[in-house]
């Protein structure tokens, strides 16, 4: 029996940090998308302009990083959409 409580305790540890890292991370993606929204209704055409093929390269930097790293689909899909999102957002700024 004392494995088993062993066992939950450590069970229970792993879910208390995996609940701390998923706030710290959720709470980083709302701060990031709200700078975003704000930060993109003030560039300007050429602004934007300028900024995608920096974005661009630097997406494709991370994406060779990541290349090594075996991640699940779900990152890869939600990586490639909100990249899509703010290279669109970008498109239509300067359009």
């Amino acid at each position: 029996m004392h494995d088993a409580d062993g066992f939950l305790t450590s069970m229970s540890k792993l879910a208390a940090h995996n609940t701390l890292v998923s706030a710290s991370v959720s709470a980083r993606a709302l701060v990031l998308g709200k700078f975003l929204e704000v930060a993109m209704s003030q560039l300007t055409a050429a602004q934007c302009r300028d900024i995608t093929p920096a974005f661009k390269q630097g997406i494709e930097d991370i994406m060779t990083m990541m290349d090594d790293m075996a991640l699940p689909q779900a990152f890869h899909s939600e990586f490639l959409s909100l990249t899509n999102t703010i290279i669109d957002k970008l498109g239509h700024r300067h359009a």
